[in-house]
């Protein structure tokens, strides 16, 4: 039991020695190892160089990396250099004097500006007329920022102790700036007078134009005034999104769907469950007319709802104007060509100008040719467009046009792919390529 208690005791005693031991070592290895690198020798010479450049060059010759703020230390200032083997911290005293002693190291660290304590910069920010500045700007410049409150109060906190340039800044005052000093666990007041800055207050003048929807309401009233739902699809819209037809166009507004499009045949569409009347410049387009292509087309108004009934006696689902490109006075020209997969081959063709030198009568041409295949074989397409306007300037209040739209679209009727025995699994046995039909043209 003794024997017991004393092998207990001692091996507690031998625990606690060994403890001690590794921890003075490790005190003294960590002290040697930030006298060591003060202690390396290096060689330098720099003539008039910068305190930056010449940090650089010492760290590359010595091993070790310097911590400070370009904002605190002055690194643009010229300085040389001239040791041959000497100690690091030999070197360091010729550019920092007895500010070494208050350097701090870690391992091979060495941080030139340790903190010597935060502070607070605070003040309040008024017009020239003594009403507190609201909402003003207010930074420590190359450092942090802040807004000064309703009251034109601001607080600037945890700045580090030094010399700083604050400014404040808001459009339409001048802008004014002030150097302070922060202490340790002080707080820097500051107060700022901002007068109006004249050159910054000159007069702005906002134009812009306002979109019309006459070609869908037959009125002149503004979008945001009609007690009715409309959605317009621009050129810029169309060009942007290089759409080929009238169905992905409207693909993205709410509340049309594509119907059909009868086996390739022509394009039908439905709005609000009723099926949709199609329209160009006001006149219904009749089913049997065929694909519906935009290469003619300036912009695609949509208006749904019940509100349809003003073109007659339509479903009360919704309308589709397309608004036809109409001829410039100056000459305009534009050639595209797209080119896609299954063999697409897409070139249109644009033009417009005047006949005559008072620029009264105008005409625009639009042609579009397009040949491709499909995903099903024996699928091929080959369509033309021919799309010429004619405008007579009569008076300037009167204007005749006259218009007119050649198609000629060619393609394979694909009615999709059945069962052969009109099971699920004979309909996965298929290729999803499989034609059932006869090659022949619609």
């Amino acid at each position: 039991m003794n024997f017991s208690l004393f092998s207990t005791t001692y091996l507690s005693h031998l625990f606690k020695t060994l403890i001690l031991i590794l921890w003075l070592t490790l005190i003294t290895s960590l002290s040697w190892a930030q006298s060591d690198i003060l202690q390396k020798r290096i060689s330098i010479q720099v003539n008039d160089v910068t305190l930056a450049q010449a940090l650089e060059q010492i760290e590359e010759k010595a091993g070790c990396t310097f911590i400070y703020s370009l904002n605190l230390l002055d690194a643009g200032r010229k300085v040389s250099l001239n040791h041959r083997d000497e100690t690091l911290e030999r070197v360091l005293q010729d550019v920092f004097g007895d500010a070494v002693k208050r350097m701090e190291i870690k391992g091979n660290r060495i941080n030139l500006q340790p903190s010597a304590g935060k502070g607070t910069v605070s003040g309040t920010v008024r017009t020239s007329d003594g009403q507190p500045a609201g909402f003003v700007t207010v930074s420590i410049r190359g450092q942090r920022s802040t807004q000064a409150d309703e009251r034109g109060g601001f607080k600037l906190e945890n700045i580090e102790a030094g010399t700083y340039t604050v400014v404040a800044s808001y459009v339409g005052l001048q802008t004014q700036q002030q150097r302070v000093t922060v202490a340790p666990d002080g707080t820097a007041n500051v107060a700022f007078t901002l007068s109006e800055d004249a050159q910054t207050l000159q007069e702005v003048e906002v134009t812009g134009q306002q979109r019309k929807t006459s070609s869908v309401t037959k009125t002149d009233i503004p979008l945001e005034n009609l007690p009715m739902m409309v959605q317009i699809i621009d050129q810029a819209q169309l060009q942007r999104r290089q759409v080929l037809s009238i169905r992905e166009a409207i693909a993205n507004v709410s509340g049309i769907n594509y119907a059909s499009s009868y086996s390739g045949g022509y394009d039908a569409f439905s709005g609000r469950g009723f099926e949709l009347t199609a329209m160009r410049n006001g006149v219904s387009i009749a089913n049997g007319a065929g694909q519906l292509y935009g290469d003619n087309i300036e912009q695609i108004d949509v208006l749904k709802g019940p509100a349809s009934i003003q073109y007659g006696d339509l479903p009360p689902g919704s309308v589709i104007n397309l608004v036809t490109k109409k001829p410039l006075e100056q000459n305009y020209t534009r050639f595209e060509m797209k080119l896609g997969q299954y063999s697409l081959l897409r070139p249109t063709f644009d033009i417009s100008g005047a006949l005559d030198e008072n620029r009264t009568v105008l005409f625009r041409l639009n042609t579009t040719l397009e040949k491709a295949n499909s995903f099903r074989d024996e699928i091929n397409n080959r369509t033309f467009l021919f799309a010429p306007t004619i405008t007579w300037k009569i008076t300037d209040r009167l204007t005749w046009n006259v218009e007119a739209v050649y198609s000629n679209d060619e393609r394979t009727s694909d009615p999709g792919i059945i069962s052969p025995n009109q099971t699920y699994d004979g309909l996965q046995r298929l290729r999803f390529e499989t034609f059932l039909g006869e090659p022949a043209n619609m």
